[in-house]
């Protein structure tokens, strides 16, 4: 049974995708190449409208990015996967920490933070 959160979350997949970069072992000579973990997220994903953009005052927010909010801690340069409405796979980057969300701790006991994401790129193509 889903909890009130819950129904506030993306419906979609969300990926925070970890990358462990290519090598070359000392020892044998041989190269490693980079392997990519994925790691499940939960949390509200939103698009930075126009209004939005002239709100901020940190000149961060971008026509085009998104807002993510979570409970799980990301650091700036984190890349996010995420499948859209679409059938399309994006890739995102976190540009920053925008804030907690203050009413969630307060009235839920819930923590979240903010970030803001920038658009990498299209994985993969999904039918229309």
């Amino acid at each position: 049974m889903p909890t009130d959160i819950d129904r506030l979350n993306y419906p979609f997949s969300i990926q925070r995708i970890a990358v462990t970069p290519a090598y070359t072992d000392q020892e044998t000579g041989q190269y490693v190449p980079a392997v990519e973990t994925a790691t499940p997220l939960e949390g509200n994903l939103g698009t930075v409208t126009y209004e939005r953009v002239n709100r901020d005052q940190t000149g961060i927010l971008k026509l085009g990015d998104r807002i993510f909010a979570t409970g799980t801690p990301l650091a700036n340069g984190d890349k996010l996967r995420v499948a859209e409405s679409d059938g399309k796979v994006t890739e995102w980057l976190v540009v920053a920490c925008l804030g907690e969300t203050a009413q969630m701790q307060k009235f839920l006991n819930i923590t979240r933070h903010s970030y803001a994401l920038r658009r990498l790129g299209t994985v993969a193509e999904g039918e229309p």
